[in-house]
């Protein structure tokens, strides 16, 4: 009877053990290699975000300082074609480490040399930074420029009028050097927001609108409920949509020819 006991009470303390090393497994065990990339892509979307900052301030170099407006560039060739006007198609090239010469555009339908899309060593270019890799894997929010980018441009700010109003605009053309509040002004973030074209979320997205006032906070939250911000200054933040404040859409600059 008493050998039976012991052979009991060591069962149960093996099993106590067992449990015990499997509770210590599942800590130190690693993570599976998609956990990791779960993991690693808030990273990879920060890091691309910084590499668009680099391609602005590259752009901004090329054109008097001044950086790309959400809804136009310098040096249009004047085909009236709106590729050469929207910054996705424009900073893909930038963000690439590549740059558009002047005279040329990002779309050139009636190039002797190089017709349609601007090319590189005859190859179209696709830049990876200009992609949130999370937002990359699911359908997507832009149909029109999910090739492109799945980052959404905010409206920066706005400029002041002679009558002291201040203007929201897609036109503007942003002098980072000028803006009052580069730190907590967005630049770009994952794309989301409340205001449509044509039925698909848009390519940009104001705090303000730019005519109401009225305050719009944005959808899209891809890296377990955050979003990355890029601010005018070259930092990242990872915030909640409840972390957004009305500072970060703040920065003014003083009012210039949108002109090189």
């Amino acid at each position: 009877m008493d050998t039976q006991r012991s052979s009991d009470r060591l069962t149960l303390g093996r099993a106590a053990a067992a449990l015990g090393a499997c509770a210590l497994l599942a800590v130190t065990v690693p993570p599976s290699l998609e956990q990791l990339r779960t993991r690693l892509q808030p990273v990879t979307c920060a890091n691309n975000l910084r590499a668009c900052h680099q391609a602005w301030n590259v752009y901004g170099q090329q054109y008097g300082g001044k950086w790309i407006a959400p809804w136009d560039r310098f040096g249009s060739d004047g085909d009236d074609f709106s590729y050469d006007q929207q910054w996705p198609f424009v900073m893909n090239i930038y963000a690439a480490g590549y740059s558009i010469p002047d005279g040329m555009d990002a779309y050139n339908p009636f190039d002797p040399t190089q017709p349609g899309w601007y090319r590189v060593e005859g190859q179209r270019v696709y830049a990876t930074a200009l992609q949130c890799p999370t937002l990359a894997t699911r359908p997507p929010t832009n149909p029109w420029w999910h090739d492109w980018t799945n980052y959404s441009y905010a409206v920066m700010g706005g400029h002041e009028r002679s009558d002291g109003a201040i203007v929201y605009s897609i036109d503007d053309y942003p002098v980072p050097d000028q803006m009052t509040h580069p730190a907590t002004t967005v630049l770009l973030h994952d794309l989301g927001g409340l205001l449509t074209e044509g039925g698909d979320t848009q390519a940009w997205t104001t705090y303000l609108h730019p005519s109401t006032g009225q305050l719009l906070l944005f959808t899209t939250d891809p890296h377990g409920g955050k979003s990355n911000y890029l601010m005018c200054d070259g930092h990242v933040d990872l915030l909640a949509v409840e972390a957004l404040n009305e500072t970060m859409w703040m920065s003014r600059w003083v009012p210039q020819d949108p002109q090189p």
